[in-house]
């Protein structure tokens, strides 16, 4: 008789806390905004909030137990629809995925949250998902981007305004010694470092795509002697042109005088991250070997002083140049990013072009003096 008295009193607790989660289950559907549904394993509809009916401006008996394909109005959108289900339901994983639906207001655009449904033994029997209008935040992005491409667009102007003064005013001098060659070069690191930074919505860029950047200005990425090592690291948009004009400078002098002058020279690429009082650093290495023999520097050239002009010391920024016999070794310390590489989608650096100066590109350019 207590057994009986037990087992029915647990009955009633777990029924009455079924019912407690439904209801409470209810009222949360009822007062978001959000979009909330559960279809069975043919994408039919078991269950929509009030918002879902009231965005779709139908009763809950004119899509109960109908899938979208039988009573959207747009077959495109619906198919998209039973297509994301059946994938999540065959996968068995939770998805977040962008979703256009149409209706009698308009197309809006929802990032929905989709996971499976799954009975008391396992087997997905359905699915569930929360969909969240995200209109307003695409069209701010869209804005947000084509104002980024309209300021690149108006730099590269600059900057082809820029060299074509530069041409204007140097064509009467003799330019043998390299000068408006080195100056074009550097133009046209800090204009594909741009593209860059557009490409990435002013967010920054990963330091494995500024070094790749720059050793593809001399046409040297896949060159054998070159070997380049260290993990995803988010420079902000200060930092990564700094560092871009960097390299580049680096880049030109190795080419023009020093290990990558030369078939058995080497170049050796390496960074880590590092933690400080200042925040994550950047430490990277550049160290040439195997090229000519370096002379004794008696004074620092404009390259140098353009590195330690452009990274400054800011935020614990750092740069040292060692002059060795034996190559150039530059070691760089700048601080990170606090976005992750991970957040940064940066496309393929494109080639630069400045349009506004006459005449052919120099393959290679030369900065006398280190």
């Amino acid at each position: 008789m207590t057994v009986k008295l037990i087992r029915d009193h647990a009955a009633e607790i777990a029924a009455s806390e079924a019912t407690v989660n439904r209801e409470l289950l209810q009222q949360i559907g009822e007062a978001t905004p959000d979009l909330i549904y559960a279809k069975d394993r043919l994408s039919r509809m078991t269950f929509a909030n009030r918002a879902v009916l009231g965005f779709l401006g139908k009763r809950w008996e004119q899509i109960r137990g109908r899938s979208d394909l039988d009573w959207h109005h747009d077959p495109e959108e619906a198919r998209c629809f039973v297509e994301n289900d059946a994938r999540i339901m065959r996968d068995g994983v939770t998805e977040s995925i962008e979703e256009t639906l149409t209706g009698p207001d308009g197309t809006v655009i929802f990032l929905s949250t989709k996971t499976p449904l799954r009975d008391a033994s396992g087997r997905v029997i359905g699915i569930s998902g929360i969909s969240t209008n995200i209109t307003a935040r695409k069209h701010d992005e869209a804005q947000r981007q084509l104002m980024l491409e309209e300021m690149n667009h108006r730099v590269k102007n600059t900057y082809a305004t820029v060299l074509a003064m530069a041409r204007q005013t140097l064509q009467s001098q003799s330019d043998d010694d390299g000068g408006f060659a080195a100056f074009e070069a550097r133009l046209l690191a800090l204009a594909r470092a741009n593209d860059m930074l557009v490409g990435a919505g002013w967010a920054g860029a990963d330091i494995r795509d500024l070094v790749a950047a720059a050793l593809s200005l001399h046409g040297d990425n896949g060159d054998a002697r070159i070997a380049c090592s260290g993990p995803a690291a988010a420079l902000d948009a200060r930092n990564a042109l700094a560092v871009a004009l960097t390299l580049h400078e680096l880049g030109t002098n190795a080419v023009k005088y020093g290990a990558l002058s030369v078939p058995t020279g080497e170049l050796t690429i390496d960074w880590r991250v590092n933690g400080c009082p200042n925040g994550r650093m950047l430490e990277l290495t550049w160290r040439e070997s195997g090229g000519p023999v370096v002379a004794p520097v008696r004074s620092q050239g404009f390259g140098s002083r353009l590195i330690q002009h452009a990274l400054g010391r800011q935020g614990g920024n750092a740069v040292r140049i060692d002059y060795a016999a034996t190559g150039v070794e530059c070691r760089l310390q700048v601080g990170l990013s606090d976005a992750g590489a991970e957040s940064l989608k940066v496309p393929a650096p494109k080639a630069a072009s400045l349009k506004a100066a006459d005449g052919p590109r120099p393959e290679k350019t030369s900065v006398r003096g280190r």
